[in-house]
């Protein structure tokens, strides 16, 4: 399959779009959280009006709907149900290799019109273009994604495909993951070998919301927060039982919908969580529920823009505080470039920063290209990365207090 040969470019916007759909999907262990996240977060690039995303189970024999967008129910279930078998494209989803699809290089329009498909189920939902491709991993189809359009939005055009085609990898290898996680929560040891030296904090609860297992950074944490700050400790224990209940009642609740998804993320405090509920056994009930937790520093930590203090406040003040107090005082940024430095690492973008800070989309831009050549790195997503090393590891963190960088990163795109 495949059927653009052309390479092409993405813009600066574009860029920051993709590279934040990688980050989402690295971020995401849920196979259904991860899908929906893709569909969502496709569309900034690629318009469509309705989206799906379908597995295989049972070696093929059934279909699912894993993730949708703006799919109506009736919609999901007739085409799953009925309209598969006569889906003239279908042989395409089943094709042992990875490729994506343009239903226009297939079957133009005087090709589809008269067909069964076309003309009970593609005209009834509006549809006249579609585009997608096929999910294999490890060498196994294990299903598809389709992207809709009505006559009025226009086909799929061969740079959009393109994109599509970028993505398509990212998906895959996310996948990969994902169904490497789903084997490995059959093995508890496997688990915790898997876990134990990862940057993320991870711990797991059982289904009385009490913490069995915690990875070598989460006992460092929860230890450093029994011992320092005990009510934030206590607030961290209670939110995660809380969380965790919510989400059972939610699962019990929800566990013969369609669509139902055992993943949640959410910020809480500093902290960007990932919960997994896991079935420990395939039946609805809370006795056979348990949950991993990951969690890391939130890339979108709110930060006070830096101020001039005496050395002895700085030492005072916390993580965010002080790298962007370090960037102010030993590497030469302007307040006005502290001040873009903590909205970037709030999650803003050049258009965001724009109109908070009252200036053209030009300055934004200058201002990021000086701050950067004055860090040795080339985009905000460097700039990211710098902090979380900072806040991390404390090697890192003092060399960059004395005004050390590491080297200079190269092979990643630079920001106009």
């Amino acid at each position: 399959m495949g059927v653009i040969k052309i390479n092409y470019q993405l813009n600066n916007e574009e860029w920051e779009i993709f590279t934040d759909i990688s980050f989402i999907l690295n971020s995401v262990l849920d196979i259904d959280l991860l899908c929906k996240n893709f569909l969502q977060q496709t569309g900034k690039l690629v318009g469509y009006e309705k989206a799906a995303v379908f597995l295989f189970v049972s070696s093929q024999e059934r279909l699912i709907n894993c993730a949708q967008i703006r799919c109506e129910r009736s919609f999901v279930d007739g085409y799953i149900e009925k309209y598969l078998r006569k889906d003239y494209l279908s042989w395409l989803y089943y094709q042992e290799e990875t490729g994506l699809y343009r239903e226009s290089d297939y079957f133009p329009f005087e090709a589809k019109k008269d067909s069964v498909f076309y003309k009970e189920f593609l005209s009834k939902y509006n549809i006249e273009h579609r585009c997608g491709f096929n999910i294999l991993v490890e060498g196994e189809v294990i299903g598809f994604v389709a992207f809709y359009r009505s006559r009025f939005f226009g086909d799929f055009s061969d740079r959009e495909v393109w994109i599509i085609g970028r993505l398509q990898s990212h998906l895959l290898a996310a996948i990969e993951k994902s169904r490497r996680y789903e084997k490995l929560k059959a093995n508890t040891n496997v688990n915790l070998l898997v876990y134990e030296n990862i940057s993320d904090g991870v711990v797991f609860l059982d289904n009385n919301y009490q913490i069995t297992y915690k990875n070598k950074t989460a006992r460092e944490k929860i230890a450093d927060l029994k011992l320092r700050q005990p009510e934030v400790y206590q607030d961290f224990v209670e939110y995660l039982e809380a969380t965790c209940r919510r989400l059972t009642g939610d699962y019990l609740a929800r566990s013969q919908a369609s669509g139902a998804s055992n993943g949640y993320e959410e910020v809480h405090g500093d902290y960007l969580y990932t919960f997994n509920l896991v079935e420990a056994h395939p039946i609805g009930s809370a006795d056979d529920l348990e949950f991993v937790v990951l969690f890391r520093p939130n890339p979108a930590m709110p930060l006070k823009p830096p101020v001039e203090q005496s050395p002895k406040a700085a030492g005072d003040s916390n993580d965010m505080d002080l790298f962007l107090q370090t960037l102010f005082q030993q590497f030469g940024f302007t307040k006005r470039e502290a001040e873009l430095a903590d909205l970037v690492l709030k999650g803003l973008d050049n258009k965001e920063i724009a109109a908070q800070l009252f200036i053209s989309l030009s300055t934004v831009k200058s201002h990021l290209q000086n701050m950067f050549a004055k860090i040795n790195i080339k985009n905000r997503y460097q700039l990211m990365s710098l902090f979380f090393n900072f806040y991390q590891y404390k090697e890192f963190r003092e060399g960059f207090l004395r005004g050390e960088l590491p080297q200079k990163t190269n092979g990643e795109e630079a920001e106009d």
